[in-house]
């Protein structure tokens, strides 16, 4: 019984030994594992935080160019709505304006226009740009006083059309 004994014993031993060594290799990979698991975690990390500054940046770009598109969109807004105010105004403006073109003007023309603009130029430039006649320029005027002309019939006090306003200001009346 003895012999069988130690038999036992000694294949225990060995077991544990062999048991000892398949531990020890499971052991030591497992601390690779470990390891590589904590290696990878800090991998992870960093282009984790990478990520979410690269994500922020992202963002904030995405934030630029929407704000850029809005302002392009309002100055374009602008600029149609200055286009269109200016071919209104133009469209207001060619309404029974004739262009200008070199014209030859007669005596009792040139007569007129310069009587009005002796007697106040304000008044000549308002009645050419309000009625929108065919009225020489203030600078063609000039011209013809320096180049010597006198009108023949100056308005004086003796002579001046009266304007007496009634009910509105858009109807008048000359006495």
């Amino acid at each position: 019984m003895n012999g069988t004994h130690t038999d036992k014993q000694t294949k225990t031993k060995e077991l544990t030994e062999e048991e000892n060594v398949e531990i020890l290799k499971l052991f030591t990979e497992v601390q690779k594992m470990q390891r590589q698991a904590v290696s990878l975690k800090e991998k992870l990390k960093s282009r984790m935080r990478v990520y979410k500054r690269q994500n922020r940046f992202l963002m904030r770009l995405k934030e630029v160019i929407e704000m850029k598109r809005n302002l392009l969109n309002q100055k374009r807004k602008k600029k149609s709505r200055i286009l269109l105010s200016l071919q209104d105004k133009i469209r207001e403006d060619t309404n029974g304006l004739v262009l200008a073109m070199p014209t030859r003007h007669t005596d009792d023309l040139k007569n007129f226009a310069l009587s009005i603009y002796k007697y106040s130029p304000q008044a000549y430039i308002y009645i050419r740009n309000t009625l929108r006649t065919l009225l020489p320029s203030t600078d063609v005027l000039e011209s013809w006083i320096s180049g010597g002309f006198e009108p023949k019939n100056i308005l004086s006090n003796s002579n001046l059309i009266k304007v007496v306003s009634e009910l509105t200001d858009n109807e008048l009346s000359c006495k």
